[in-house]
């Protein structure tokens, strides 16, 4: 576990700020007055400051290429209100949900990155994502975006495996023994 700094909050005693803001979390929002927000993945706040975190190291991240008109705003979040085992962006409310099917979503920052991703896509080409070729790209970019935000943490462990954490929860630590017959 690493204690990390939340940046570009604001003046209150709630996750928001320059580029992400808890909107709606089960529970209740965190509270910190001095902005110590430190909990463990079992404390459903948990989820609620690694989204913040992401979010804002995302858009950190855009800022520092030059960017200054990529989704440039507090991006509204909604933790732990969805119980299927599904995160969405929704473009009309410009909010991005995560739920708590398996793994809480929110848990896990390639999750979290990979729906920014559909803000980001949504911010610089409003509407698109409405056919079946644009969703699938929009689902290709969010992977994508996923990979590049944890490519500078990852060291190179396991990176083609996007949201691995999130999966845990029906996946097993065995792979299925291999009998040396092949399936046709």
């Amino acid at each position: 576990s690493s204690d990390l700094p939340l940046l570009h909050l604001n003046a209150g005693p709630t996750l928001k700020g320059k580029y992400a803001a808890v909107t709606k979390a089960k529970g209740g929002l965190a509270s910190a007055a001095n902005h110590s927000y430190l909990y463990t993945r079992a404390d459903d706040r948990f989820e609620q400051v690694n989204a913040y975190y992401g979010i804002d190291d995302a858009q950190s991240y855009i800022q520092s290429l030059g960017f200054t008109n990529v989704n440039n705003e507090p991006q509204k979040l909604i933790i732990n209100t969805y119980s299927g085992d599904n995160s969405f962006y929704s473009p009309g409310a410009d909010t991005i949900t995560y739920g708590t099917g398996g793994v809480d979503d929110a848990e896990d920052l390639e999750v979290v990155w990979h729906e920014y991703g559909h803000a980001i896509q949504d911010a610089q080409v409003p509407g698109y994502g409405s056919s079946e070729q644009a969703g699938a790209t929009g689902e290709g970019f969010g992977d994508y975006w996923a990979v590049t935000m944890s490519e500078s943490t990852s060291n190179g462990f396991d990176l083609p495996c996007v949201m691995d954490w999130d999966s845990t929860s029906y996946t097993s630590d065995e792979a299925p023994e291999n009998n040396g017959t092949l399936a046709s």
